[in-house]
């Protein structure tokens, strides 16, 4: 609780950081009896599977789990609206890979959508984290907090803009972050303190390379003097995948920061209700656990509390509430499908100008200058819109929500002038 509170610069929800550390055990051991190989080694649990896809196996238990509970899935739909009816929801409107949308009626919804770091341009998140949870939220009447607060880990290689691979916490210690002049990076900005660097002050070694490309340099990572025999075999073997797909052991390689995690979010209390009836959230999506900064770790654990106690809560909302029946407004679902088809850009073209402005303004280090005219290009971005044909509906749409959640990432930023943990204002 205390290294998860001093992450979080103390603006942690404190109940659900108490959930959290006293639940997470039992979670783990659930999978584990279910048959989930781990390892374990010095308080730390890692997952079976093959470096950088990690976390997979977990998935791939849970998946296992609900197919075997007779959980009906329905796959390649996009939920692209909330349906709420007298302050209660009542289901969701999809989107399949066809254009066409489908009413699912429901007298509950979990929003587990993920986060947003795939609307920057450098990061390491799944293509789909584009923050439509927030905004389907947000549109639905639910509070939504703190969405400055995006975590960006320091050292993503980028060899091209395919290989999107993060340098683990533990090979950083080991290797060298120097400029193209040879600077050692930690040295330069008085971060040789900061141990490991890569779980305790990602903050700061993100701004001190962001600072270094914004200059026009670029930064290497330089893994050739880390030593093997100091490493446990599951270090070594994310080293050897490093080393054969990239050459870290044979030759500096170039790195950035990236969009790593989303600090803010839905509000939620300790079983993920959110203030509107019948609608729940956990995981990234959620707001509060992690205060102004993740620490590393945690992430996994949060998806296995709250998701369980969301789901149960969900479950037990839906059992006490009667089916609506009432006609659904999509007035402003119509509007959204206008305006995927008859704006000038292409739905990718969209994309990338999206991801560069939110880099641009909202990236490791922001200024007052920078936000505003990031809110003005996402504005102009707006009006411009997006020209897409029924296959592409579902991406289009997944742009536009983006489109929003990036300015209330923006809006948030212009709006809090204090630098406490991921949000940095060079300029106050």
């Amino acid at each position: 609780m205390r290294r998860t509170l001093e992450a979080g610069h103390f603006r942690n929800d404190l109940d659900l950081v108490r959930v959290l550390c006293e639940e997470a055990p039992k979670r783990i051991e659930e999978l584990i009896e279910r048959g989930l190989k781990v390892e374990i080694e010095s308080k730390e649990i890692s997952v079976d599977g093959a470096f950088p896809f990690l976390g997979r196996s977990i998935i791939g238990a849970l998946l296992f789990w609900a197919k075997e509970t007779g959980v009906e899935l329905a796959p390649w739909m996009d939920v692209v609206k909330l349906l709420v009816e007298e302050g209660e929801v009542a289901g969701v409107v999809a989107l399949d890979g066809r254009g066409n949308l489908h009413l699912i009626r429901s007298r509950a919804v979990v929003l587990c959508t993920g986060g947003a770091g795939a609307l920057f341009r450098y990061h390491d998140n799944p293509l789909g984290s584009m923050g439509e949870g927030y905004v389907m939220a947000r549109e639905a009447g639910a509070e939504v907090w703190d969405m400055e607060f995006v975590q960006f880990y320091p050292l993503m290689v980028w060899e091209g803009k395919n290989s999107k691979v993060i340098v683990p916490p533990v090979l950083v210690e080991g290797g060298r972050i120097v400029n193209e002049d040879g600077e050692e990076i930690r040295e330069k900005y008085g971060l040789a303190h900061l141990k490991p660097i890569a779980i305790i002050g990602r903050d700061k070694l993100s701004q001190a390379i962001y600072k270094e490309m914004k200059s026009g340099k670029k930064v290497f990572f330089d893994g050739r003097d880390i030593r093997e025999e100091e490493l446990n075999e599951r270090e070594r073997r994310k080293l050897a995948y490093l080393d054969r797909r990239f050459g870290v052991g044979k030759r500096p390689v170039s790195v950035v920061p990236c969009a790593h995690f989303t600090m803010g979010g839905i509000k939620i209390d300790g079983h993920g209700r959110t203030n509107i009836k019948g609608l729940f959230a956990c995981g990234e999506v959620a707001f509060g656990l992690h205060g102004a900064n993740r620490m590393g770790g945690n992430a996994l654990s949060e998806t296995l509390v709250f998701g369980k106690r969301a789901g149960e809560a969900a479950s037990s909302y839906a059992l006490e509430r009667a089916r609506s029946r009432g006609r659904p407004d999509l007035g402003s679902l119509s509007e959204l499908l206008k305006r995927c088809t008859e704006g000038r850009l292409r739905p990718l073209a969209f994309m990338r100008s999206l991801r560069e402005i939110l880099w641009e303004s909202c990236g490791p280090i922001r200024r007052e200058e920078g936000l505003e005219s990031g809110l003005g290009e996402i504005e102009r971005l707006r009006r411009e819109g997006m020209r897409s044909e029924a296959r592409d509906l579902p991406l289009a749409l997944s742009i536009l929500r983006g489109l929003q959640a990036a300015r209330m990432m923006i809006e948030g930023a212009k709006a809090n002038r204090q630098n406490v943990g991921a949000h940095f204002r060079e300029d106050v």
